[in-house]
C-alpha cells in the first residue's frame, strides 16, 4: 500500500516538475523581495536618523555633519574626563580637610582632658590648703581655653 502510494506520488512529481520548480523560484523571489524591502526600510530609517542627529547638532547632513557630531562627541568625552578629574580632586581635598579636622579635634580633646585633670588636681590642692593660688588660676584659664597668666 505504501509502495503504491509512493510510486503514485513520484509519478505526479515527475509530471509536474516544471510547476514545482516554478513554485520554488517564486518562493525564493518572494523571500528576496521582502528582504530588499526590509533593507530599504532600514536604510530610510538610518537616513532619517542621520538627518535628525545633524539637525540637533546644528549642521546639514553630509560629511560636515559627521565631523561636527564627532567633534561634539569628543567635546563630551573631554568634558566628562575633566568633570571626573575635578570631582576626584574635590573629594581628595574634602578628605584631607576631614582628616585635618579630625586630628585637630583629637588635639583639642586631649588638651581639654589634660586641662580638666589639671583643674581637678589644682582644685584638690586648693581645698587642702584652703588657698587659691596662681596654679589654680592657670588651671581655670586652661579649662576655659585661655592662656596662663603672665609670671
Amino acid at each position: 500500500m505504501i509502495r503504491l502510494l509512493t510510486r503514485w506520488l513520484m509519478a505526479r512529481l515527475r509530471a509536474e516538475a516544471a510547476f514545482v520548480v516554478l513554485l520554488a523560484v517564486a518562493g525564493v523571489g518572494a523571500w528576496l523581495y521582502v528582504g530588499c524591502r526590509e533593507a530599504r526600510a532600514e536604510r530610510d530609517r538610518l537616513r532619517h536618523r542621520l538627518a535628525e542627529i545633524c539637525a540637533r547638532a546644528g549642521s546639514d547632513a553630509g560629511d560636515g555633519c559627521v565631523r561636527h557630531v564627532a567633534a561634539l562627541a569628543d567635546f563630551r568625552a573631554r568634558t566628562d574626563q575633566l568633570t571626573a578629574r575635578t570631582l576626584a580632586d574635590a573629594l581628595a581635598q574634602h578628605d584631607a580637610r576631614a582628616r585635618a579636622d579630625e586630628a585637630a579635634a583629637r588635639e583639642v580633646t586631649a588638651a581639654a582632658q589634660a586641662a580638666a585633670q589639671e583643674m581637678e588636681i589644682a582644685d584638690a590642692r586648693a581645698d587642702h590648703q584652703d588657698l587659691v593660688d596662681r596654679r589654680w588660676t592657670a588651671a581655670v584659664n586652661a579649662v576655659a581655653g585661655l592662656r596662663a597668666p603672665p609670671e
